[in-house]
Order: structure tokens, then sequence, then C-alpha cells
């Protein structure tokens, strides 16, 4: 017969959930917030006429 879960897994288990559901909930914020910057580093490096990291050797 299985034992009932002790407090402490009970706890480990709610926080793996919140865990879970928080990096669900904040993967398009952070897939946005990561093209933003790569904008304004492009928009930086044609402004100052960097070379693109693209260069061909």
């Amino acid at each position: 017969m299985q034992e009932d879960l002790t407090l402490e897994q009970f706890f480990l288990c709610l926080f793996l959930v919140f865990l879970f559901i928080f990096a669900v909930g904040i993967h398009p914020l952070w897939l946005d917030y990561l093209d933003k910057t790569k904008e304004k580093r492009i928009r930086r490096n044609a402004n100052y006429g960097y070379k693109s990291t693209q260069t061909k050797g």
C-alpha cells in the first residue's frame, strides 16, 4: 500500500509545479526580450559602422 505524501514531498511537488507554470508563463516574455536586445545590438552596429558578426573570411 502506498504511503501518504509527507509534508516535505508535498511542498517540493508544489514548488516544482509553480516553477513549471512560471517558466511557461515567462517564456514568451523572455523570447520577446531577447529579440529586442538583438535588434538593439544590430541597430547599434549599423549606427556606429561596426562590421557585422556574419563577416565572410
